[in-house]
């Protein structure tokens, strides 16, 4: 018996911090709108030939993804009606890093290059293609709107033990809780 791929996907960004480093923001793809099960996780990375993006699998939950940093929650964005892998792969085409993504910050309304632009022009990429629709379409406005739920993610918080993350709804910040 095959089991069938599931035609919907969960868009969140996931937020991880580390005491010498600024909040670390990554992209979340998964079947279930709690993000459990198999997930997709996408960062950018500086390397030395500069910034690029990286997908890994992060088995069980978002938790597992970055092992040296507190793991905070989730930011639901949206949902979609694609499979999660054809997500993932639209993603990967239509984001490359370019040369135009990494200069320097072009004004009031541009962000520098790192994770959190990586996941705000993903995401505006989308919405570009009609692949999702988000009530903020510039690139500092998306990304206001995005940190504006991050104290939500914060209050949500449970401890450790329980095994708990809270994923915050990037429209109404009802609350729902994941597991690791």
């Amino acid at each position: 018996m095959t089991r069938k791929k599931s035609s919907t996907c969960h868009i969140g960004v996931a937020f991880y911090s580390h005491p010498a480093f600024p909040t670390q923001w990554v992209l979340v793809l998964s079947d279930n709108p709690l993000f459990e099960g198999h997930v997709w996780c996408s960062t950018a990375v500086e390397t030395v030939n500069g910034w690029g993006a990286s997908w890994t699998p992060c088995d069980s939950s978002p938790s597992a993804f970055n092992q040296i940093a507190l793991f905070s929650g989730i930011v639901h964005v949206t949902r979609v009606s694609m499979t999660m892998n054809k997500m993932q792969t639209s993603i990967s085409k239509s984001n490359l890093a370019s040369e135009v993504d990494r200069f320097e910050v072009q004004g009031d309304e541009d962000i520098p290059y790192d994770t959190e632009r990586y996941v705000v022009l993903a995401l505006l990429r989308l919405c570009e293609g009609r692949s999702i629709s988000l009530p903020k379409l510039e690139p500092k406005s998306l990304g206001n709107y995005i940190r504006g739920r991050f104290p939500d993610v914060e209050e949500a918080q449970r401890p450790a033990v329980s095994n708990m993350y809270p994923v915050v709804s990037l429209e109404s910040g009802k609350v729902s809780y994941g597991r690791s």
